[in-house]
């Protein structure tokens, strides 16, 4: 299957209004969340950074009133944080992804592994037509969900986001998508990256003084 990939506004802005998930409101909650993570320092366990980043982005679908108010709900069936809504059909989650994140010519995958519940969904989403809803009775209806996944990129050189539509699995690794969304890309907020200090010695140097000889 062919994966669409949605980069300019007159592409995102429509797709992700139709899907009940406003451009601008999908932004906020990742700066936020992006803000958020700021706190994790070195001293923090290795895994807080990519935990901080599914919390917060998690917390914050949850709690956005604008998001409520278009019919969002909390969701976590089959142990799978998320939000969903029930007329679109829809049930989002938020994801740690790779560098590729953001960028239309690269996949994005995945950088823990996932287990079971979500691997079915995937392999649902493989099996069906975006937004056809074709349900099958022998599944709980939240089963028959298009699965859309927040993809997040939290790293030093730059962080980055979409909105995609996972289709296949290597592994347990996400290596194809049918629909790609893109809310942030490289370069357009700065990376977790420490800028060095200027050292003190060349913080501040006064001009030389040029004398007339004579």
């Amino acid at each position: 299957m062919a994966c669409k990939v949605l980069v300019d506004d007159f592409q995102v802005i429509p797709a992700l209004t139709s899907m009940r998930l406003p451009r601008p409101v999908m932004r906020d909650i990742f700066e936020r969340a992006m803000g958020q993570r700021m706190n994790v320092t070195a001293d923090d366990p290795v895994t807080a950074s990519g935990y901080e980043t599914w919390r917060w982005i998690t917390r914050f679908l949850r709690e956005s009133p604008e998001l409520r108010e278009l019919g969002w709900l909390t969701c976590r069936h089959n142990q799978i944080e998320g939000i969903r809504h029930d007329t679109a059909k829809i049930k989002l989650i938020a994801m740690n992804t790779d560098s590729f994140t953001g960028i239309p010519s690269k996949t994005p995958h995945n950088v823990a592994a996932k287990g079971p519940s979500l691997s079915r969904s995937v392999k649902a989403n493989h099996g069906q037509i975006p937004f056809a809803f074709f349900e099958s009775e022998d599944k709980h209806p939240i089963e028959n969900y298009d699965l859309f996944v927040f993809c997040a990129h939290a790293g030093e050189r730059h962080v980055s986001a979409e909105i995609s539509r996972p289709t296949e699995l290597t592994g347990t690794t996400i290596s194809n998508y049918s629909t790609r969304i893109m809310l942030c890309q490289p370069g357009e907020f700065d990376g977790f990256r420490k800028h060095d200090p200027v050292p003190e010695d060349f913080a501040q140097v006064d001009p030389p003084v040029v004398r007339k000889k004579g």
